[in-house]
């Protein structure tokens, strides 16, 4: 009993002494920008922890703008409350999607851009415009996935690749619509026998779902004109003989289609 006491004792102190070797090592070797000071992640997602219009001035631009600026300091001296709204290397393209992003819940009077980025030699800097990247620290949209594929759908490659492209087009703008951060996206595809294939895309939006007294449904993008994705997925299922139910109660938009495939050429995925 002591033997196993001893060596019990003798693996904590040496643990102990093994962490307190490896944690000076972590702070050397860690990703900075996951770490304070310059834990843009948590700069940015703690924006939508924020009240609305909390904020009379606010910050942008890449990591000169977090680095210089300290809405501590700058309430302490002045009572004026800010918010560095800030991330790495940050383009001019995407500073602007960040400010449009927090004026859904902000009315600052001053808005400061630090524009280093605007005057480098690289493409990155002012072009090639990848909404990946932008939205990479801001859309935290959680997305729920259920694919089941037990036979080759009914419907060509290219056409199931239009479908999925404008529903999940459309749920995403919904969901960026969106002043709360309570957004989801749900996605079901799957073999409900050897020839039916079922598409189940559920989102949040806020606002109003416009139709015409056919019930067609309008582009929420342009006034009055009828919504051209939504359009093309009911063509393509009516092309199939299928079924589309589409359904927005509770502030969530939900389309199902059940697609038919015709007798006799049912394939057995490989």
């Amino acid at each position: 009993m002591n033997d196993k006491l001893k060596f019990l004792g003798k693996t904590l102190i040496f643990l102990v002494l093994l962490g307190m070797c490896l944690l000076p090592l972590n702070r050397v070797l860690e990703r900075k920008s996951l770490a304070p000071p310059w834990d843009m992640t948590n700069k940015v997602s703690g924006f939508y922890n924020e009240k609305e219009n909390q904020f009379e001035v606010m910050f942008f631009g890449p990591s000169h703008a977090y680095a210089a600026f300290s809405p501590l300091e700058i309430w302490a001296e002045t009572g004026i409350k800010s918010y560095v709204f800030a991330t790495q290397q940050q383009p001019l393209w995407a500073t602007y999607t960040y400010i449009k992003e927090a004026f859904k819940t902000q009315s600052p009077a001053l808005v400061v851009v630090e524009c280093r980025m605007a005057f480098g030699d690289k493409e990155y800097y002012v072009g090639e415009k990848d909404d990946g990247v932008t939205y990479s620290y801001m859309d935290d949209i959680p997305l729920s996935l259920n694919i089941s594929l037990d036979y080759t759908p009914p419907i060509s490659d290219t056409e199931l690749c239009i479908i999925l492209g404008n529903l999940l087009e459309n749920a995403i703008e919904a969901c960026n619509r969106m002043k709360s951060t309570e957004r989801f996206i749900t996605f079901k595809l799957s073999m409900a026998s050897t020839s039916i294939l079922v598409i189940q895309i559920s989102n949040s939006y806020e606002g109003v779902i416009r139709q015409t007294p056919d019930g067609t449904f309008l582009s929420s993008k342009v006034r009055d004109r009828k919504g051209i994705g939504l359009a093309s997925v009911l063509s393509t299922t009516e092309k199939y003989n299928g079924i589309a139910r589409i359904e927005y109660p509770d502030h969530t938009f939900k389309v199902s289609l059940l697609l038919n495939r015709e007798e006799g050429s049912s394939q057995k995925r490989e």
